[in-house]
Parts: C-alpha cells; sequence; structure tokens
C-alpha cells in the first residue's frame, strides 16, 4: 500500500542517515591519522583521550540511530501484519520522532567535532612554525658556541700566540713580579728555567688560561711587547682575564689584579729599542661588570698605513690591586700583509 511505501521510504532515509554518521566518523579518524602522520607519531598517541572519548560517543549515536531505523521497521512490519492502523500510525510517528532526533544530535555532534579538528589542526600547524623557529634557534646557538669554542673565544684569528709563532720582545716588556718575602728576583729563576711560582710574560700569549698561569707584573703599570707571528694591519685586540668567581677573595678580591686602562702601541721593527711607538688606541678592561665577558675585544682607533709586527700593551692602571697585575691572554687580531698587495 501508499502507507507501506512511505514507511518503508522513511525506514530507508534513517538508515542512510546512519549510513552517513557512520561515514563522517571514519572520516574524522582518518583525518586524525593523517595529522599524527604528519607530525611523525601514530595515530593512537596522536589522538588525545579527549578526541577519543567524542569518537566512541559519536560511534555510540550513530548505532543507536541504526537501532532505531531497524527497529522501528520491525515494529511497522509487525503492525501492519495485524492490520492495526492506529498502531501504525503510532509507529510511525514514533519512528519520525526517533528518526529525527537521533539524525540531528548525530549531524550535530559530528559537526562540533570537526570544528574543533579544524581549530586543533590549525593551532598545531602554528606550534609546528614555532618549533621550527625554536629549531633555527637553536640551530644559530649551536653555531655560536661553536664559533665562541673552536674559534678561540673570538672568532678572528690571534697573531699573537705563542704557539703560531709569536715572540716576547723582552726589552720592551716589564719585568714579572717578584713576592716581598723572597731574595731571588723571580726573573731570575725564569732564566734558570726554573718555576717560581709567579707566571712569565709567555704566559699572556699561551691558550691555557687557568687560575694563576698569568703574567703578573709589580704595580700598576707595566708593559708586554710582542713580536707578531706575522706582518699585518692591525684592526682589534682583546684581552683576558680569569672570571670573578675563579679570583681569591684573600689576596684578589673581586679581580682587583686585572688590568683596567690601558693603551695599544705599534712599532716599527727596524730598530724597536729606539724608533717611536705610534698610538693605535686606548681602553678600559671590565672585570667587574657582570653582563661582561671575561674575554673582551677593542677595535683599534688607528690603522696603520703600513704592515707591522710589533704590538705593545702598555697597562695604565688596574682594578685597585696594590702590589701587582696580572695580564691573562693578549690577543692580537688583523688583516695579514701581502707582498703582492704593495707591488
Amino acid at each position: 500500500t501508499a502507507r507501506k511505501r512511505s514507511v518503508d521510504r522513511a525506514v530507508q532515509e534513517a538508515e542512510k542517515a546512519a549510513t552517513d554518521a557512520f561515514k563522517t566518523i571514519e572520516d574524522t579518524q582518518n583525518t586524525l591519522a593523517a595529522t599524527a602522520v604528519q607530525n611523525d607519531h601514530s595515530s593512537e598517541n596522536s589522538l588525545s583521550q579527549e578526541n577519543k572519548e567524542r569518537l566512541e560517543a559519536l560511534t555510540k549515536r550513530a548505532s543507536e540511530l541504526h537501532l532505531a531505523a531497524k527497529r522501528a521497521e520491525e515494529m511497522i512490519q509487525k503492525a501492519m501484519t495485524d492490520q492495526s492502523q492506529n498502531t501504525q500510525d503510532s509507529l510511525q510517528k514514533q519512528f519520525n520522532q526517533v528518526s529525527e532526533k537521533a539524525t540531528a544530535q548525530a549531524e550535530s555532534a559530528v559537526e562540533k567535532f570537526v570544528q574543533e579538528l579544524k581549530a586543533r589542526t590549525s593551532s598545531e600547524q602554528k606550534s609546528s612554525k614555532r618549533c621550527d623557529s625554536f629549531a633555527e634557534l637553536s640551530r644559530l646557538a649551536d653555531e655560536a658556541v661553536r664559533t665562541y669554542l673552536d674559534g678561540d673565544r673570538v672568532g678572528d684569528f690571534d697573531y699573537a700566540l705563542g704557539a703560531a709563532g709569536a715572540k716576547i720582545v723582552k726589552k720592551l716588556t716589564s719585568l714579572p713580579y717578584t713576592p716581598p718575602n723572597r731574595v731571588v728576583p723571580t726573573s731570575i729563576w725564569h732564566a734558570m728555567g726554573r718555576d717560581a711560582g709567579v707566571g712569565r710574560p709567555e704566559d699572556a700569549i699561551s691558550q691555557r688560561v687557568t687560575f694563576g698561569s698569568c703574567f703578573a707584573f709589580a704595580g700598576n703599570h707595566g708593559s708586554l711587547t710582542v713580536r707578531l707571528s706575522a706582518k699585518l694591519h692591525p684592526f682589534a685586540v682583546s684581552l683576558e682575564h680569569i672570571h670573578s668567581a675563579l679570583c681569591n677573595p684573600v689576596h684578589n678580591l673581586n679581580c682587583s689584579s686585572a688590568p683596567r686602562d690601558f693603551r695599544i702601541l705599534g712599532r716599527d721593527d727596524t730598530d724597536p729599542e729606539t724608533s717611536e711607538p705610534f698610538l693605535l688606541g686606548q681602553f678600559q678592561y671590565d672585570a667587574l661588570a657582570r653582563d661582561k665577558p671575561t674575554v673582551q675585544t677593542f677595535p683599534l682607533d688607528s690603522i696603520p698605513d703600513h704592515p707591522i709586527d710589533l704590538i705593545s700593551l702598555e697597562v695604565l692602571s688596574n682594578h685597585g690591586h696594590p702590589d701587582y697585575t696580572c695580564v691573562y691572554r693578549f690577543r692580537v687580531h688583523g688583516d695579514p700583509h701581502s707582498p703582492s698587495s704593495s707591488t
């Protein structure tokens, strides 16, 4: 009859709604799985507990809808067999109500879940960009650390490095400090090849910077002259002292033996002892500021127009130590002279 065909059509529509709900849930699961693969995680691990619960709820709703359609169909078939028109109408109405309500709830839940999934995916993409930025930042930091460590903490070659061929000019360098209770001067012990407990001038052009490994001279004024490992056009110098945490609070509180004011002099090698030195710059080493590194680089104020290989560090004051001043490391940076460039 026409009524039976109408009921059959309604049952088919309900079953189709249930099938569509199942398909939407399956598509949502596939979308989550694809998102998990992009983030290099398994779909099982990528789904949060909350999302799993939502999917389970949606699956349950769709199952209820499917079951309601089946139950309604069975009841309608039975009613038509009994030829009970009132029962058919009642069941038809009940079926329509159950079908409409279940379909609306399933569609609403699925739509809400899909919107939340889109929002989550967008958030993860932004997070991924932040991770990319963080990864880039980490790469730059690693590169800076490598430059700091592998590049002798400065990044420019040191032409005053003893291991590279630089030498101390003794006649233009202060004598090492001799403690007041010593009878034999420290310089005599050094000349005999003995360790006098006080650093040599050569310590200031060595890569070894440890507690006590420094060139110490008496008072707060002294000089260190170095014949560089090559002729060059110098453009900067670096001065280094140990960290204040390593300074002995009894004898060297706040690293008071560190140089403070100093100047850099260039010299011609025709006759270093008698030739007039020329000023390349005057600077101040800060051993007390917390934000200052132990290695401080100073660009020269004046760059000679001709290559030189003699440079003097002249210390004018220290940070308050009354007895001696310590130079832990002195570096010279520049552009090496090429003979072909002068022809």
